[in-house]
């Protein structure tokens, strides 16, 4: 029997080989060059290829620190006048010097802003200040040392999981329809929190602020808050608002603060009017709002209606000097110590 192998079985085994052959190089090196794995379509900032400041962002796309960002006397830390930028800090900081401005300044009106995960601190303005960005979103982001306003947003803006801490001006001042969650305001020289109308405020907490925890507009939600230790009011809300299940303790005025056309529910309001000597557990400067199952215990006042029209009920006050203070034409009915009461609706002290 022949041991060659007939013509045709040789040139198919021939062209499989290089079939083969073709398949292994088009899939690239196998040994890819030293280094971390660079993220594809992120434009990477760091403190060795700024070649200037302010650092500008013109352009939309992902933006990302490698390392920190220290700025220079005269000019912003990132200037940002673009449409749909997201700014990931990256666990990093961006950080002033005397005679610099912001650490992140929005120069433009922009849309679909994003910044997130970092700390921007020691600046002599103010830590983020995008008051022209409209929906901006701002998350774990942490603004401490700045001479004025931790966060600045304009309207529309969502922000959680933030803290600001011992600026100069507001831990938070966003305009109207802001969305804030889970952020606390520490030790800042105006208030904790300010607000425009129809803002949203849940799980946040204000304390040792040189003026108001929360000062709010129109129409705001504040639910499962708290403001301690505040120099002047712990919430102040607008007319139209709901304050509900909120702790407003050891304020230097009033505990709540509200106009017209509120409802002020199952809140705990206790040993506010810490610096002045009429501060009120609930407060109220005008007509048409709803007092309701509120605890109110140790202030001056207990609760205090600033026109007539107010309806109080269901209430417990304990401890204040003067339980309530309303205003004329206004009625407030007690149970005194639990006694039996024919109206169901009674506030009751003890």
């Amino acid at each position: 029997m022949s041991n060659k192998i007939p013509p045709v079985v040789l040139m198919a085994v021939c062209a499989s080989v290089v079939a083969i052959h073709s398949i292994i190089v088009s899939a690239g090196d196998l040994n890819p060059p030293p280094g971390p794995i660079q993220p594809t379509g992120v434009t990477l900032i760091n403190q060795q290829t700024v070649t200037g400041f302010p650092i500008i962002i013109n352009q939309p796309g992902s933006y990302r620190l490698t390392s920190d960002i220290i700025g220079v006397s005269g000019a912003d830390g990132i200037q940002i006048s673009a449409d749909g930028v997201s700014l990931d800090l990256n666990g990093f900081s961006i950080i002033g010097v005397a005679g610099a401005a912001n650490g992140v300044r929005v120069s433009a009106i922009v849309n679909a802003l994003t910044i997130t995960n970092g700390s921007v601190r020691a600046w002599p303005d103010s830590a983020i200040s995008a008051t022209s960005a409209a929906g901006a979103i701002l998350k774990n982001l942490r603004v401490s040392n700045n001479g004025s306003d931790g966060l600045r947003a304009g309207r529309s803006a969502v922000c959680t999981d933030c803290a600001a801490l011992d600026n100069g001006s507001n831990g938070f001042n966003f305009g109207f329809n802001a969305t804030i969650r889970g952020c606390s305001s520490n030790n800042n020289g105006a208030h904790g929190f300010q607000t425009g109308n129809g803002a949203s405020l849940l799980n946040c907490s204000a304390r040792d602020n040189t003026q108001r925890g929360v000062s709010a507009g129109i129409a705001t939600i504040i639910t499962t808050c708290s403001a301690y230790s505040n120099d002047t009011d712990g919430f102040s809300l607008g007319s139209g608002s709901l304050i509900a299940n909120c702790v407003a303790a050891v304020n230097g005025a009033n505990g709540i603060l509200v106009t017209t056309d509120c409802r002020v529910k199952d809140n705990n309001a206790w040993s506010n009017g810490a610096i002045t000597d009429d501060g009120a557990g609930v407060r109220t400067t005008g007509a048409d709002n709803r007092i309701e199952a509120n605890a109110v215990t140790d202030n001056d006042i207990g609760v205090a209606t600033g026109q007539a029209t107010n309806l109080v009920i269901r209430n417990s006050m304990s401890g204040n000097p003067t339980q309530a203070s309303p205003a004329i034409g206004d009625s407030i009915s007690f149970t005194i110590n639990g006694s039996s009461t024919t109206f169901p609706h009674s506030n009751f002290q003890f």
